[in-house]
């Protein structure tokens, strides 16, 4: 049986050769992931199959480089890059031919050869202003991560990877 992070990552390649069945494979039967772009948890190798088509329905050109592997018993924590084109309809909002490139973190409970449980954090690429402050903004919580519109240098809050598209 392979190790959790060897599991990971063919998980990631499975990603990377736009393979739903091959990412579903990896999961257990009770698999959940949690995201902070979608607007409920997935369960089960059926909803990852489903998850994966529309990323890459969206993204046809869609790729993950692992920045970073820690690993803590059955608990793979990976900081990683996605890029992509969005050339393809994602949630409602139509394609716009935009470059998007997205950071973030995933932690993924392994076991017995499967992934039971992860959690998917996005960054967006964005850094706060210095002088943002969460408390003031009536506006943080789960779900929500900023971004910066060039065309108007103000912050604009980004609940979904399509309201992220919408916004760039």
């Amino acid at each position: 049986m392979a190790d959790a992070t060897q599991i990971v990552r063919e998980m990631v390649d499975a990603w990377n050769a736009h393979d739903p069945d091959g990412v579903a494979r990896y999961v257990s039967g009770d698999f959940v992931s949690e995201s902070d772009t979608l607007p409920g948890p997935l369960r089960g190798p059926e909803a990852v199959r489903q998850e994966v088509q529309m990323y890459v329905r969206a993204f046809s050109d869609l790729h993950f480089d692992v920045e970073q592997i820690l690993v803590s018993g059955d608990f793979v924590t990976m900081r990683w890059t996605a890029t992509g084109t969005h050339d393809g309809e994602l949630m409602g909002i139509p394609p716009t031919g935009k470059r998007v490139v997205t950071h973030g973190c995933t932690v993924e409970e392994v076991k017995n050869g499967t992934a039971t449980r992860e959690w998917v954090l996005l960054g967006h690429g964005q850094p706060a202003p210095s002088d943002w402050n969460p408390a003031k903004s009536g506006r943080g919580g789960r779900g929500e991560s900023l971004r910066k519109l060039p065309e108007t240098e103000s912050f604009e809050v980004a609940l979904t990877s399509a309201e992220m598209i919408r916004c760039s």
